[in-house]
């Protein structure tokens, strides 16, 4: 298996799914990767171990994603979410959605999205995607958006009381129960 780096991976019930670009090639770049690379997992004597290995999904479709590294993904139903990123050339801000069971990409509505950006963080709380910070390619930016899933559409979240974190880059996000967090040092 090949390895890449500044990818984004998340594990969805038994599998783990990595999203390849091949950023880590030399350009020219090659052309964009159309699916996700999966690890079956399933639990042996209370440990997590690979019973099949890895395997190649291939999306169906036409719609395909651009390469991209340092992008942000959540899971939201059977879904993976992915958010920007740096294409080799520029950062992008475009919204795609890979479906787990049709093997598809879809890409979403970019009306009023946040600028491009890469090295931002993503999380699904409820029907939303929330994304903060990254980098702009000219500086650190610190602003929060969300991105309804079940209408369609982002609006940037303004923040009431307290002070907002300084602009930031690689924060890092978890959900734990219900509540989303974003941490960052």
């Amino acid at each position: 298996h090949t390895a890449y780096r500044r990818q984004r991976q998340m594990c969805i019930r038994d599998r783990c799914f990595v999203f390849i670009s091949k950023m880590d090639i030399p350009f020219p770049p090659p052309p964009p990767s159309s699916g996700a690379d999966c690890l079956n997992m399933k639990e042996y004597g209370g440990k997590l171990t690979s019973t099949n290995g890895w395997e190649r999904i291939e999306s169906k479709g036409t719609v395909i994603p651009c390469q991209r590294s340092l992008h942000a993904g959540a899971v939201w139903r059977d879904n993976f979410i992915v958010f920007g990123g740096y294409d080799g050339h520029h950062r992008v801000n475009d919204l795609y959605s890979f479906n787990f069971k049709s093997s598809s990409w879809n890409l979403l509505n970019n009306i009023n999205a946040p600028s491009p950006r890469d090295r931002h963080v993503a999380v699904v709380y409820e029907n939303s995607l929330y994304i903060f910070g990254g980098f702009d390619g000219t500086m650190r930016v610190n602003d929060l958006h969300a991105y309804d899933l079940e209408h369609n559409e982002w609006h940037r979240v303004e923040i009431i009381g307290g002070m907002s974190p300084s602009p930031r880059h690689s924060p890092v996000s978890y959900t734990h129960l219900t509540l989303p967090t974003i941490c960052s040092v």
